[in-house]
């Protein structure tokens, strides 16, 4: 790991020292360099969902990246933020004012490439994205059809989107029972704590998604440590 990364952004775990036989510590140290981003640069989620797509090609590099690339890509914030696969339900949903919620959409971003990398990779594709769209219309469809279709009682103004219309889709249920079931399904890896985790990454709500900080006090994590 580069001096930079090990001295001036504190991020432990150093790579070099990080071993993985228990599944967590790589997620650790990703949840680590996400938080040292948005405390020291609070920088927007292009510039996080670009860099941690290195990630899934090799860790080391990833985590080498060097400042000056990052600020080259900063500055980019607009309805077209983050790749289409790990967008954020409110951007889907044209929330043009998502950076009221902080670093939300980033947290999506991460607990869907979290996913991602724990999911087998078809034989026919190259990557094993959670949600797929094949457009915005179907990477909404698809996120409904995971993480239930919201209302009002799971958040709040949700209907006042306009590109909000619960009728188009199948009473997909967003009750956390119904989603938690669907996620063991889908992730047979993780045992409930590491459910857990992705259910705080992946809420709906932006306002009611973990922080970085409050991710590496979850008990999955501290299994790492």
């Amino acid at each position: 790991m580069s001096k930079f990364l090990q001295q001036d952004w504190k991020i432990h775990p150093p790579l070099d020292e990080a071993v993985d036989e228990d599944g967590n510590t790589k997620w650790k140290i990703l949840v680590e360099w996400m938080m040292a981003v948005h405390n020291k640069y609070e920088l927007s989620s292009r510039c996080f969902h670009i860099a941690i797509n290195m990630l899934k090609e090799e860790l080391i590099q990833f985590l080498d990246i060097q400042l000056d690339d990052i600020q080259l890509i900063a500055l980019a914030c607009t309805m077209e933020v983050v790749t289409r696969w790990y967008r954020a339900p409110e951007i889907l949903l044209g929330d043009k004012y998502y950076g009221r919620h902080g670093s939300a959409v980033d947290i999506w971003s991460l607990g869907c490439i979290m996913a991602e990398l724990l999911l087998p990779i078809p034989p026919e594709l190259h990557v094993s994205p959670l949600l797929p769209g094949q457009n915005e219309d179907d990477q909404l469809s698809k996120t409904f059809q995971l993480f239930g279709v919201p209302n009002e009682e799971i958040w709040q103004d949700v209907s006042l989107f306009h590109k909000f219309t619960p009728k188009m889709y199948p009473c997909w249920s967003p009750k956390e029972n119904i989603v938690r079931q669907r996620l063991v399904k889908l992730l047979p890896m993780l045992d409930q704590d590491g459910i857990d985790l992705m259910l705080g990454l992946l809420r709906l709500d932006p306002s009611e998604r973990l922080s970085a900080k409050k991710a590496l006090e979850h008990p999955w994590l501290k299994t790492s440590s």
